[in-house]
C-alpha cells in the first residue's frame, strides 16, 4: 500500500468540510459542534478501514494562553473521549518547552525554532510507540 496516497486521501476528506467549519474565529473560542466531531470521526473510521494506526497529539501550549483561549479545556476532554473510545494513543505535549518563550510564535503556537525541535521530539516519541505497538511503517 503507498503510504502517501492515505495521507492525501485522508487529507482531502478534510479539506473538503475543513474551510467552512470556521476553526479560526477572531474570537479564539473552540467551540465544539456535531458537525466538527463527525467529520473527525468520518476521518477515524476511514483511517481504520484503510488499517492506518492513528495517533493523537496535543501540542505545546503556553500557560498564558489558557487565558485567552476559551473552550480549550473542553477540547481536551474531547481528544481524551474520543481517543478512549477508539483505543487510540494520546502524546501529550502540553507542557513541552512551556518554559522557553522563545520558541513560541506567541502563547498557543510554536515559531519555526520550535516547531523543528518539536518535530524531532515527536518523531522520536511516535517511532517508540510504534515499536511498542509492534507495528512496521
Amino acid at each position: 500500500k503507498d503510504k502517501g496516497l492515505y495521507f492525501r486521501k485522508g487529507a482531502i476528506l478534510i479539506d473538503q468540510e475543513y474551510r467552512a467549519l470556521d476553526f479560526f474565529s477572531s474570537s479564539r473560542h473552540f467551540i465544539r459542534s456535531k458537525k466538527r466531531v463527525n467529520i473527525f470521526n468520518k476521518f477515524l473510521d476511514e483511517c481504520r478501514s484503510e488499517e492506518i494506526q492513528v495517533i493523537l497529539f496535543l501540542s505545546p501550549i503556553q500557560q498564558v494562553a489558557y487565558k485567552d483561549l476559551s473552550g480549550v479545556d473542553d477540547s481536551f476532554v474531547l481528544i481524551d473521549s474520543l481517543a478512549t473510545a477508539g483505543n487510540i494513543p494520546v502524546l501529550d505535549y502540553t507542557d513541552y518547552m512551556i518554559d522557553d518563550s522563545s520558541l513560541f510564535l506567541d502563547p498557543a503556537h510554536l515559531n519555526k525554532k520550535g516547531a523543528e525541535l518539536f518535530s524531532v521530539r515527536l518523531a522520536n516519541d511516535v517511532d517508540s510507540l510504534l515499536k511498542k505497538l509492534n507495528i512496521e511503517l
